[in-house]
């Protein structure tokens, strides 16, 4: 630990930095206790939190990083009594509150800043690609400042832990039973998460503009698991999700005078469920497929032969098409094409039977 509390009876301790002591090797069973801090906001039973670590027996415990894990500890019950001060005494009510909305793609946080604020300001942020519009006006009675972004779809995507990355010592079948971790997008290039946390530092308020569909349902929770702390507790509801269909001025304005509290959660987790059927079940394919065929064979130039879900149908439309292409059979057809010019102004007609392949009809249709 680096630092102990000196003083004198009669005295407040005060905490003194100090590097690790040469007596933990000297004198082993010396104790440190750390009070956590003392202030007049908290209640009698909350006002001095002290926190006493076990003796320490050699400075092995110290060299294992025995007395990190102290520190780690007493960080940890500083946060938490933090968070209690923060539900036991609630901010006051603000003359002007922060409203932060978040939409699932740049064009339409744009959109959203333009339709609804007046005089809409816009600036970079810390993303290169998500703009933040910024704007006064009104939030449900209280005067509000508007700050509009978005992300740039997912922030986050599922993966095996890395124990499973080796594909020639990990059975293609195990995949099915795996764990999946959650990890940054490989988008994560965007730093969206970086642009989120630092464009909600003081909000009151959370306005979720994600697409309507079950991707935007788990969008809208993916931004509340990087923002979701930062959000006030004595705002309540502080969390709105809007509900749109288009981009059109009244289909905003409708969106925004309705707003709902929050987003469907059921809709979210079936996002879940798909991603990780999708996971293991391509990349247990994917590892079998290619495997097998780089034995069969070896002298065939491919690193993967890939496999998924969503591909699989998409590669049924391309095959679909190719054969139709190899079996074509060209056939003559007549059009009309007529255009009418009149000094300057030049007008092209159509002909609604557009075209025939017979040059007997055509000829009656003339």
């Amino acid at each position: 630990m680096r630092g102990r509390y000196q003083g004198r009876r009669g005295f407040k301790q005060r905490y003194v930095k100090k590097s690790i002591p040469q007596t933990y090797e000297d004198n082993p069973d010396q104790q440190y206790s750390y009070d956590a801090y003392s202030t007049q906001d908290y209640p009698q039973e909350h006002s001095s939190v002290k926190y006493v670590p076990k003796k320490a027996q050699t400075k092995q415990y110290a060299d294992a990083g025995y007395y990190k894990e102290e520190e780690d500890k007493y960080a940890a019950q500083v946060q938490d009594y933090s968070l209690y001060a923060q539900q036991a005494y609630p901010k006051a009510k603000k003359d002007r509150v922060t409203v932060l909305m978040v939409a699932e793609k740049p064009s339409i946080a744009s959109a959203i800043a333009n339709i609804l604020g007046k005089n809409v300001k816009s600036r970079k942020g810390s993303s290169r690609v998500a703009m933040i519009h910024e704007y006064t006006g009104d939030f449900y009675g209280t005067p509000a400042f508007f700050r509009v972004t978005s992300v740039a779809g997912h922030i986050f995507t599922r993966d095996f832990p890395k124990e499973y990355n080796n594909w020639k010592t990990v059975n293609p079948e195990d995949l099915f039973d795996a764990e999946t971790v959650t990890i940054d997008n490989p988008k994560e290039n965007f730093n969206i998460t970086k642009h989120l946390l630092h464009e909600a530092k003081g909000l009151d308020y959370l306005v979720l503009w994600l697409d309507c569909d079950r991707e935007g349902e788990n969008i809208c929770f993916e931004v509340l698991k990087v923002i979701g702390h930062l959000i006030p507790q004595s705002y309540e509801p502080n969390v709105y999700r809007a509900h749109f269909s288009s981009l059109a001025e009244k289909d905003i304005i409708d969106a925004y005078s309705s707003l709902n509290d929050g987003p469907n959660q059921n809709e979210s987790l079936s996002v879940d469920a798909r991603q990780i059927i999708d996971l293991k079940v391509g990349a247990a394919f994917t590892r079998l497929q290619t495997l097998t065929l780089q034995k069969k064979y070896p002298d065939l130039n491919f690193k993967t032969v890939s496999y998924g879900p969503c591909q699989t149908p998409t590669l049924g439309f391309c095959t679909d098409q190719y054969f139709k292409r190899l079996t074509f059979v060209p056939v003559d057809y007549w059009f009309l094409s007529a255009i009418i010019k009149r000094g300057d102004q030049t007008l092209k007609l159509s002909w609604d039977r557009n075209r025939v392949y017979s040059m007997v009809s055509f000829c009656r249709e003339v």
